[in-house]
């Protein structure tokens, strides 16, 4: 009950409020799109999930290998033995699309007021990325094998300390001439943080 008080209190002083859950989990227990509308006029709500917000699985979980699988990622990726690709594509471009989503509303919001509301999925994406179409890389000259793949994927990967041991993943993707990004905190162990706005 306590930690019901103090999201909505947090909630009160948002712009943006992202959650990956499943359709309507959060809503069962009073912090749906519409109840956060109400509570907090002009919020954007962004939901992530891995099948979408409505359809036959919605009311499923599911993450970036099940997202995969279920949209033929893994078998066009890997024709002979379904493969999981080697970077977290449904992950990453979700999480782009819901951002940019995010952003989208705010300028909507700015011009002309309103709460929004923006849905991404993991199996949305997945199947944007596979209608975007595939390279061939199977020519004999092209001669890419996985110790190649794999020295340029470590080129960009980071390894970071964190308080659940070392944790090697990919490193920010922009690039910078004078200033180059970094994450000023290392990934938190769960339930650490104050639920509070730091100043």
């Amino acid at each position: 009950m306590e930690d019901s008080r103090q999201l909505r209190k947090l909630i009160l002083e948002a712009d943006v409020f992202s959650e990956g859950y499943r359709a309507g989990a959060l809503a069962r227990r009073g912090f749906g799109p519409e109840e956060l509308a109400e509570l907090r006029p002009g919020i954007i709500y962004v939901s992530i999930s891995c099948f979408g917000a409505d359809g036959p699985l919605s009311h499923r979980a599911g993450w970036e290998q099940i997202a995969q699988c279920v949209t033929g990622i893994c078998m066009d990726y890997s024709p002979d033995r379904p493969r999981i690709m080697y970077v977290t594509a449904c992950d990453y471009m979700t999480g782009y699309l819901g951002a940019y989503g995010a952003l989208l509303a705010l300028v909507r919001r700015a011009q002309e007021g309103g709460s929004y509301h923006v849905n991404v999925s993991l199996c949305q994406s997945g199947m944007f990325l596979d209608r975007q179409g595939r390279t061939d890389f199977t020519k004999s000259d092209v001669n890419i094998t996985d110790a190649i793949a794999g020295a340029e994927l470590d080129s960009l990967r980071i390894e970071t300390e964190t308080g659940y041991g070392n944790l090697r993943h990919l490193g920010p993707v922009l690039k910078m001439s004078e200033t180059q990004p970094y994450w000023s905190r290392p990934t938190p162990l769960l339930g650490a943080d104050r639920p509070e706005w730091t100043n």
